[in-house]
């Protein structure tokens, strides 16, 4: 029996493959934690170890639709917990905390794609909860997100997703891998800020750039 890939598979893996930002340092949560502050893990940096600098809440595909051209639609769920309320968390810290807090959406549809080397940031998709469309919708149901034209293969992910249900709304996808090609252990706060809000104009061609870490978030 194929082993199911939980959401705590997805997580440690992109948290072992960023661990060699040696000035980074992750933090994660109970079951009870997540609960009452919405986030899976997040990171601080070891010159300000009592203030968090990026939240991810990673969410594990339910459904995986074979498309042409041997693509996948990926369909992922949010705001499932019991009380309804980890998006209405999930908001409010992004409010506090712009270009900080993300849903961690992994494209991925078997352990073998997690085996692969290099590890395949690529099709980690990141989506920054303090989009308006995130704000606009009910708070107190769950809601699917779908990324759809995904190749495993070519290891390529558009740079919308879908908030198929809300009227099919688009938000806007943020890539690991584009942010991993730079080194962020010297930006400050405020120009990493700035290199979220420009991630698509990131120049993917220097393969010699050190595949440092993405999350100095």
């Amino acid at each position: 029996m194929p082993l199911r890939i939980t959401e705590k598979t997805f997580e440690i893996n992109f948290v072992r493959y960023y661990q060699q930002q040696s000035n980074l340092v992750w933090v994660g949560t109970s079951l009870q934690e997540e609960r009452g502050v919405g986030w899976d893990c997040g990171i601080v940096h070891k010159l300000a170890p009592s203030s968090m600098i990026s939240y991810f809440q990673f969410k594990r595909p339910f459904g995986i639709e074979p498309r042409p051209h041997n693509m996948f639609k990926f369909r992922f769920k949010i705001n499932t917990n019991v009380t309804r309320d980890q998006h209405r968390i999930l908001t409010y810290l992004a409010s506090s905390k712009p270009n900080s807090v993300f849903y961690a959406l992994p494209c991925l549809n078997q352990m073998s794609d997690l085996c692969t080397d290099p590890f395949p940031t690529e099709l980690y998709a990141l989506l920054d909860i303090n989009q308006p469309e995130f704000g606009r919708i009910n708070m107190n149901q769950p809601h699917e997100i779908e990324i759809d034209n995904v190749s495993i293969t070519n290891r390529f992910i558009p740079n919308v997703a879908t908030l198929s249900s809300e009227e099919h709304q688009k938000v806007k996808i943020i890539p690991a891998a584009k942010l991993v090609q730079k080194n962020l252990s010297g930006l400050t706060r405020n120009e990493f800020i700035e290199l979220i809000k420009n991630s698509d104009k990131l120049d993917l061609g220097k393969s010699s750039k050190r595949l440092n870490l993405l999350i100095q978030l």
